[in-house]
């Protein structure tokens, strides 16, 4: 009996030991993994630009598609992606991506035939003159605005306004001639604007 209960003891001994040595090995095993979880950068959101890129990058395969394939999801799923970006109005992409969300919605509102979409981009485009009045982009939102009141929204009196600013703020832009007849309310045809969702801060 004495030799039976030592041999016992010495199985228990053993397996305890053994798990020991498992334990200790889990214990090496997760420590560098939740080190390395913990890494600043790591499970950090995508910077700014790298949204931005992946949005063009989106929209330039919805357009190598046939057009009669695209759909408003497809837009829906690219327009998405940028609101984030201006919840810092203060933040480096802001005004990128509100000028890329107006552009994709006149892109989604010329290739699907959807007129309320340029008012989703005229609201866009608002916000970004208020909320950024010296942006890079004000050049281009003022006279994209212009375009989409006056053809789309039928708010020739409110384009006024945008449009006597623009003459007066950059005399030298080519479209200079088309604003100023704009604002004299002749008629024209509408102009190239926004004719791709990338930021585009000077034309």
């Amino acid at each position: 009996m004495p030799g039976r209960a030592a041999l016992a003891h010495n199985e228990s001994k053993l397996l305890r030991a053994r798990s020991q040595r498992r334990s200790l090995r889990l214990i090496l095993f997760l420590v560098p993994l939740l080190l390395w979880r913990a890494a600043p950068g790591q499970n950090s959101a995508p910077s700014g630009d790298a949204v931005l890129q992946q949005a063009h990058a989106l929209h330039q395969a919805l357009q190598a598609k046939p057009a009669g394939e695209r759909t408003a999801a497809d837009y829906q799923r690219i327009l998405k992606l940028l609101p984030p970006l201006w919840r810092d109005p203060h933040a480096a992409p802001a005004d990128d991506a509100r000028f890329a969300y107006a552009s994709l919605y006149v892109a989604m509102a010329r290739d699907l035939n959807e007129e309320k979409a340029y008012a989703q981009a005229a609201d866009a485009l608002r916000e970004l003159l208020r909320v950024s009045p010296y942006s890079a982009y004000r050049r281009n939102a003022e006279f994209a605005l212009s375009q989409i009141e006056i053809f789309h929204l039928h708010q020739a009196d409110m384009a006024r306004s945008n449009l006597e600013g623009f003459v007066r703020n950059y005399p030298a832009d080519p479209r200079v001639g088309v604003a100023r007849l704009e604002i004299r309310g002749q008629k024209v045809a509408e102009p190239a604007y926004l004719l791709g969702p990338e930021p585009a801060a000077t034309v």
